[in-house]
């Protein structure tokens, strides 16, 4: 019985050893027993309170390693120039403050408990998290940080920052996690931050920033400096309504999905690439000022979709999956700034899906794998430079095919058009306009439809038509050299009415089905025209009205048919 009481006494003085509370009685020094409630200094092993309202604030003599630290009611710790490392760190109405001008705070943390709220740090702060606990900053109140703040993540717990109130950063703010975990950054905003904010995340884990969406204050509404974010092998991803105000900073993320909306940033580049599980694929309401670049993973089954947005620089978009990408879901997109989108998945690509985007720069689309491709399917609200399609694939390609009217103020492309599709599935093209001189249109497809469209280029040529429908071209004023040649055995009817062509004509009819010229409408030749019938169709010149020829008008037939002129 004596042993066992015996037993129970050691482990009640050392529990009492361990769970020490710093009164300050005799001075700030950690070493004097007289300031600890135990009268004992405390060890490695030790758990301690630093309370306020006492007659002296601790200083740190050196290097300190803790079981677990805890502050509150106004408590205050100088760290005097050395680092801290503890278990369990839980600090609430805390203030840190560092007396020497050389070393920053330096905070090593790997506990069960992890958490601080309503603390001040008056110096540059560094803390490294180890271990599977999860860090909350902010919990259960907002903290003030004067002075730069890192955030090392070395272990695999989670990391909460601003979690239940909104921080304030009164310097840089560097977030890096070197082992894979889930990253949630700014769960209810952020109160600003002054200088650079920055964030590696090479291990992987879902990295969340701002993920609820809450609006900056309108007293510190945004990151004074650069951003910098750099996301490899990244889980999902989500950004939204963060501002920054300097630009030359960078962000590239790799990530499986990506939410990224609500953001105002300048930076050199922002490059988003990876996409392929989980969920859509969403950049909503961006205002960048900087390279823009989206990029999937080959098979990607999700849809992606830019909108309401604002690029400031040159945009790329790569579409390498196999579900849709909607530019201009809702609302368009104004690009200023060169805009290209690579295909090379089977990915159906609808751009100015619900509303005409604008141009501001050159516009390039090209497919590398034969797939759906819808071009302004409610127009565009006009391109300022080049527009050029390049389609070597295959798949149906529709250029405004829903006859969209230009805007009155923007109507046209001032540049030039170059349009390349071979082994093309049907093509349409209606009211597109241009005013520079010297594209090329060179279209090879199973049935066309060109309609209503002003074109200025050297030369228009479509040939292959064959099957699906019947191939009209109507209303066209088109300066430069035009044919129309389809395929042997083509068993549609093809129309060449009410249209305006200045330069050479070339129509050459290897089909069996009837063409007509001129069909409602008369045609205005104006260069030399050449009809050549290689097959039995039948061909009607001046069909319902009375065509004019402005040049030498040749009518060659190589196959047996009936052949109506004028």
């Amino acid at each position: 019985m004596k042993k066992i009481l015996l037993l129970l006494s050691v482990i009640l003085i050392a529990k009492l050893m361990n769970a020490q509370t710093w009164d300050g009685s005799a001075s700030t020094d950690w070493n004097t027993a007289a300031n600890w409630s135990t009268n004992t200094v405390p060890i490695n092993t030790s758990s301690i309170t630093i309370p306020g309202g006492v007659p002296n604030n601790p200083a740190l003599p050196s290097n300190i390693t803790l079981a677990g630290l805890t502050m509150n009611t106004a408590g205050v710790l100088n760290f005097n120039g050395f680092a801290l490392t503890t278990g369990n760190l839980n600090l609430n109405n805390a203030t840190l403050n560092n007396s020497s001008g050389v070393t920053d705070i330096v905070i090593n943390c790997s506990g069960s408990t992890l958490q601080y709220a309503s603390t001040t740090v008056n110096d540059n702060l560094t803390v490294n998290v180890s271990g599977t606990g999860i860090f909350y900053e902010g919990f259960p109140s907002a903290n003030i940080h004067n002075g730069n703040t890192n955030f090392v993540l070395n272990g695999a717990g989670q990391f909460q920052s601003s979690y239940s109130a909104a921080s304030t950063f009164n310097g840089d703010l560097t977030v890096t996690r070197t082992v894979a975990g889930t990253t949630t950054l700014f769960v209810n905003g952020h109160n600003g931050i002054t200088g650079n904010f920055t964030y590696n995340n090479n291990a992987g884990g879902p990295t969340s920033i701002n993920s609820s969406g809450v609006s900056p204050t309108l007293t510190a509404p945004v990151i004074t400096g650069t951003i910098n974010i750099t996301v490899a092998n990244g889980g999902a991803f989500t950004m939204r309504r963060i501002i920054n105000n300097t630009g030359g900073g960078t962000i590239n993320v790799a990530t499986t999905y990506a939410i990224v909306t609500n953001d105002t940033l300048l930076v050199t580049a922002a490059n988003f690439s990876g996409m392929a599980t989980g969920n859509v694929d969403d950049f909503d309401r961006l205002q960048i000022t900087g390279n823009f670049s989206i990029s999937d993973l080959a098979g990607n089954s999700n849809d992606t979709y830019l909108r309401r947005s604002i690029m400031t620089g040159t945009t790329t978009v790569t579409a390498n999956g196999t579900a849709t990408f909607y530019e201009a879901y809702q609302v368009a997109n104004i690009f200023n700034g060169n805009t290209s989108f690579v295909l090379n998945g089977t990915s159906d690509f609808q751009s100015s899906y619900n509303a005409a985007s604008t141009f501001n720069g050159n516009l390039t689309v090209t497919r590398t794998v034969a797939g759906p491709t819808n071009l302004f399917v409610n127009g565009h609200n006009g391109i300022t430079g080049n527009f050029s399609y390049s389609n070597n694939a295959g798949g149906l390609s529709s250029i405004n095919s829903a006859g969209a009217s230009p805007a009155a103020v923007a109507p046209s492309i001032t540049g030039t058009v170059n349009i390349t599709v071979a082994n093309g599935g049907p093509f349409t093209m209606r009211r597109i306009i241009n005013n520079t001189a010297g594209g090329s249109i060179n279209v090879v497809t199973t049935y066309a439809l060109v309609t209503n469209d002003t074109l200025l280029v050297t030369a228009a040529n479509f040939s292959g038509m064959a099957t699906g429908n019947v191939d009209d071209f109507d209303r066209l004023q088109i300066t430069g050299n035009f044919s129309i040649s389809d395929l042997a055995g083509n068993s549609n009817d093809t129309y060449l009415r009410r249209s305006i062509i200045t330069g050479t004509t070339t129509v050459t009819s290897n089909g069996t089905a009837t063409f007509y010229e001129a069909y409602q409408g008369a045609n205005i030749f104006n260069g030399n025209t050449s009809f050549v019938l290689n097959g039995t169709a039948d061909f009607q010149s001046s069909y319902n009205a009375a065509s004019t020829f402005n040049g030498n008008l040749t009518v060659t037939r190589t196959i047996a048919g009936p052949t109506n002129l004028l």
